[in-house]
């Protein structure tokens, strides 16, 4: 396992703040004397063209973010990266199963970005994330809430101990943000 290799999963790169806060981040992230890997369920969106070039996009090509278990999966096994940073429930769920399956070290961080009790959604994955959630953030090495609000809502709606969810704000401001 490399100590300097970090990798961030999205399901791709489409209009978001999880999605321009990733970019960002790995601009941030750029100084630092790391390895950094975007892994991406789809290698889509208008984000894919901001990513700097010395980050390695990592297309799985699995379409649908539920199809990239496996291919995660085996990412995990052959790069071994020390962490994996992944953004959206969904997409995190995913994570901790490909992380479960490839039985590696690599420490495993989710990032919420959205409370789960402001949630209307009607879609079925509204209904069917949240208890997948409640089952699988508990096995991530840590949770993360972009704010205190985010954090102590997931532990609310998730049944988690005050405290299991860490709150660290985006970290990277940049003249687009100010703007």
């Amino acid at each position: 396992m490399d100590t300097r290799h970090i990798a961030f999963f999205l399901p791709a790169l489409y209009d978001g703040g999880a999605e321009r806060v990733t970019v960002n981040l790995l601009k941030g992230m750029l100084e630092k004397d790391v390895q950094l890997d975007l892994v991406l369920a789809s290698a889509d969106g208008p984000y894919l063209s901001q990513v700097p070039k010395e980050v390695r996009i990592v297309n799985l090509a699995a379409g649908r973010v539920v199809k990239a278990i496996q291919p995660l999966s085996r990412y995990l096994q052959q790069n071994r990266p020390c962490a994996l940073v992944s953004h959206l429930a969904h997409a995190n769920v995913i994570a901790v199963a490909a992380k479960e399956l490839a039985r590696t070290k690599t420490r495993l961080v989710l990032v919420e970005h959205n409370t789960l009790s402001a949630s209307k959604s009607q879609l079925m994955r509204a209904k069917l994330v949240p208890p997948l959630m409640k089952w699988f953030y508990p096995r991530a090495d840590e949770i993360v809430g972009v704010s205190q609000a985010v954090a102590r809502d997931l532990e609310c709606q998730l049944g988690f101990d005050q405290g299991k969810v860490r709150e660290i704000y985006n970290p990277v401001v940049n003249h687009q943000l100010i703007a």
